[in-house]
């Protein structure tokens, strides 16, 4: 079967997120896809569909409260 590529816009519609973070998702490898050009990518329609139903860890983790005592 061959994988469909849909842009950034369409990935980010499916996952629920914005374009910029479909583009940092796959330079992290999180999501297939190829760079077209500067901005542009071509992203696994597949890939995209995983990810959004693949439960994900929110926000940023929590750094150690400060010691208000010393």
């Amino acid at each position: 079967m061959v994988d469909e590529f849909i842009g950034a816009t369409r990935a980010a519609k499916i996952i629920g997120c914005t374009p910029g973070r479909i583009r940092q998702l796959a330079v992290a490898g999180h999501l297939e896809g190829y760079k077209l050009n500067k901005r542009a990518w071509a992203i696994s329609k597949r890939s995209a569909i995983l990810y959004a139903r693949t439960p994900q860890e929110g926000g940023r983790p929590k750094s150690a409260a400060p010691d208000i005592n010393g």
